[in-house]
């Protein structure tokens, strides 16, 4: 069952708002907001989220970390991830850390040194990342500001400190606040980390409501844990052409791109 929004509005606590006007009206009222970070805060620029990982993988070539082409590198980062997810899931934890992947990745002699490599990921995705331009206003200026506190909450393998650092290359505010998967160890999808959300918020849940795209992690669980929800409708992308994806790494980026 859902709940209405504060103030009267007559829009229930799932709807799909459209546009800064939308999201400012779906946060008002709230004395705190918890906001997604990838698709919902920033996109980006490729079609596919692990085409980043042929630039990576082209990257750390060039760079001398890795002898891989970048489509075998894709392959094995990937499997890497998988694995650590794996290990983590074992312990208990929803999310493994990108030190720790790259950790395995120069384990089985696939790039030569952990931390370098890990830090030029981080590079492609400021690279290839830009603002959602109504997501921002609404998050830090104008009218959906309005002196509320903005916490950003990410499922990722990335460390806070460095979405904080992707955020602010793309023209978040230099005080930006990210609490990360990879450094709580609890997941949005879990639900686990929304608890968490409110305990560095020092808020009730009833104060809360949280923007993203995801109609699981960000609906499901966050309504679940309490917040209110604003679901901002992510952009579709198109089905990747056969000859496309029969190409090579250069080929697909070239068409990697965003609606």
């Amino acid at each position: 069952m859902t709940r209405n929004m504060p103030g009267g509005m007559g829009r229930s606590r799932s709807d799909w708002y459209r546009g800064v006007t939308g999201i400012a009206e779906g946060i008002a009222g709230f004395a705190a907001v918890t906001c997604d970070v990838f698709d919902t805060a920033i996109r980006r620029r490729l079609a596919r989220p692990g085409d980043v990982l042929l630039v990576v993988g082209a990257r750390l070539a060039a760079a001398g970390l890795c002898g891989l082409r970048a489509e075998g590198f894709r392959a094995a980062r990937e499997a890497a991830e998988a694995a650590m997810r794996r290990q983590a899931a074992a312990r208990g934890e929803d999310e493994p850390r990108i030190g720790e992947v790259y950790g395995y990745l120069a384990d089985c002699g696939v790039v030569t040194e952990a931390a370098p490599a890990a830090r030029v990921e981080l590079a492609c995705e400021i690279a290839v990342c830009e603002a959602v331009p109504e997501v921002r206003d609404a998050m830090v200026g104008g009218k959906g500001a309005a002196g509320r506190e903005v916490l950003f909450v990410s499922d990722s393998i990335l460390p806070g400190a460095w979405i904080a650092e992707l955020l602010v290359a793309c023209g978040y505010p230099a005080d930006v606040r990210v609490v990360s998967s990879a450094d709580a160890r609890l997941s949005k999808d879990s639900g686990r980390m929304f608890a968490h959300a409110l305990g560095v918020l020092g808020r009730a849940a009833g104060e809360v409501v949280h923007v993203g795209d995801n109609p699981h992690s960000d609906g499901v669980q966050a309504r679940a844990a309490g917040l209110a929800t604003v679901m901002w409708a992510a952009r579709g992308l198109g089905p990747e052409r056969g000859e496309v994806a029969a190409g090579g790494a250069m080929l697909r980026l070239l068409h990697s791109r965003s609606e």
